[in-house]
């Protein structure tokens, strides 16, 4: 698996407790449910890539916490930085039938263009869109430029967009 090919789904903690359990901290853009899962990948700093099988997730005390199965995956991360958790992009697409990815992004009545990733800067999502020419540009998720948005129709309404076009 390469590192292009997976969604980072959360950020790992450095901790890990007496019982082995490391806390997780989901991004916003993320929606499904971690505690399902029976494996996950492993994205560090260094863009390297690791397959790990779990052990356990719970949610304690609001908050969510893992155990890898083998202790080494353990050790390695408690020394690395700024590990992220990942999940192969068909996983996000099958467990979420809401997911902004292939909406059709609009302005009034018109099309401009379809929403092809999201980016989560911790405050708020923002879109990559690529337009009816073939050219992206991104959206930041927020009122000045997102009205609404429609996930049963797969559309997302926005206006004040010229700008960003531009940029």
């Amino acid at each position: 698996m390469r590192y292009e090919d997976l969604i980072p789904v959360a950020k790992l903690g450095k901790n890990i407790d007496e019982n082995g359990y490391i806390e997780v901290k989901k991004y916003n853009a993320f929606d499904e449910d971690l505690t399902e899962l029976d494996f996950v990948f492993l994205l560090f700093k260094d863009y390297s890539v690791r397959y790990v099988k779990i052990a356990d997730i719970k949610q304690t005390e609001g908050k969510l916490r893992i155990k890898f199965a083998d202790q080494d995956d353990r050790v390695d991360i408690s020394t690395a930085s700024k590990v992220q958790l990942a999940v192969e992009s068909n996983f996000i697409k099958a467990t979420n039938p809401h997911s902004y990815i292939g909406m059709r992004v609009i302005v009034g009545d018109e099309i401009v263009g379809e929403v092809i990733d999201l980016l989560d800067n911790t405050q708020y999502l923002v879109f990559l869109v690529k337009d009816t020419e073939g050219h992206e540009f991104m959206i930041p998720n927020v009122g000045y430029f997102v009205l609404a948005e429609n996930r049963d129709d797969n559309v997302l309404y926005v206006h004040n967009i010229e700008e960003l076009k531009e940029l």
